[in-house]
């Protein structure tokens, strides 16, 4: 099994939950909740192989498309966040530093998003007919999902079942796989600042899909000669399918929109005392008082070097 990590998204999630600090008063809480995290995967589904993919940087091309895109994040921070902020910035490197240890790799490419890391290794794996987990509370990394690909949510307090996959998708998402990216599309994204069609929801973007199968298939029914009665969200679709196609392009993970060709793999062999003296650095007991309990769960990475 091999587990395809969004960095990011797990590091940033785990400095939300708790605030732990050493005795010199170094952030802890992202490092131990990725770990923590990444143990309790390992536990469950025992990885072969683990690739951690980082952001480096926006997509020039979904900036050509919408010049706009992600500007929200530079929105001014109050002071608390700013500081959680900064804390969360200066453990990164030091995350990298374990997943070195562990003997995983760690994936960067400058100007390419984690996005389109992860989806390019989820095609290696379906290329080579192996079975990968993606870990992410992101949920465009729906649209991946097929019988070698699926996707476990890092968000503990996702409602119903985390881990999403191709024969459980349509009962607990509502929709196929090869629907997800349209329905993304008519939605927008507000985390990235990719605006949505105005008056259609996840409720009505949902029961669209679910009507008509795809958009186009939608458009094929209203140029016939007995079309579909529609309200009025469903005729802003028609209106609006300039928008939609801008935000297929930005939004499809099956063609990602990074230059892969910069982006760097790398990966050193397990050293578990390095990782046990890693965990006493930063203070995590609960990582090394019993360390080879804690290790036993990574044991075939250690094996594949």
């Amino acid at each position: 099994m091999i587990f395809i990590v969004d960095g990011n998204n797990l590091a940033f999630s785990s400095n939300m939950v708790m605030r732990l600090h050493t005795k010199d008063d170094f952030p802890t809480q992202a490092i131990k909740g990725f770990f923590n995290s990444l143990q309790s995967y390992a536990k469950l589904f025992c990885p072969t192989q683990i690739f951690v993919a980082w952001d480096g940087g926006k997509s020039k091309k979904r900036m050509k498309l919408c010049p706009e895109y992600k500007a929200n994040r530079a929105k001014e921070k109050t002071q608390q966040e700013e500081m959680d902020f900064e804390e969360f910035l200066i453990q990164i490197p030091e995350i990298q530093r374990g997943v070195f240890l562990l003997g995983a790799y760690n994936c960067r490419g400058g100007g390419v998003e984690g996005d389109d890391i992860i989806a390019a290794i989820a095609k290696m794996a379906v290329k080579s007919k192996r079975n990968a987990i993606i870990f992410s509370s992101d949920a465009d990394f729906y649209q991946l999902i097929n019988e070698f690909i699926s996707v476990y949510s890092v968000n503990s307090r996702v409602k119903g079942e985390r881990h999403t996959t191709l024969a459980n998708m349509a009962k607990i998402r509502g929709l196929q796989p090869h629907q997800w990216l349209e329905y993304k599309a008519l939605l927008g994204d507000k985390s990235d600042n990719i605006t949505g069609i105005n008056g259609v929801g996840e409720k009505t973007a949902l029961a669209f899909m679910k009507q008509f199968g795809t958009i186009q298939n939608f458009i094929d029914n209203q140029n016939s000669d007995s079309p579909t009665k529609v309200g009025t969200r469903e005729k802003r679709i028609l209106e609006n399918k300039e928008l939609i196609e801008r935000n297929i392009k930005m939004m499809d993970l099956t063609n990602p929109a990074g230059d892969l060709t910069g982006v760097k793999m790398l990966r050193k062999k397990t050293n578990p005392n390095a990782l046990k003296a890693y965990f006493k650095k930063y203070e995590l007991k609960s990582f090394y008082l019993d360390f080879p309990t804690w290790i036993s769960h990574f044991h075939k990475i250690a094996e594949a070097a």
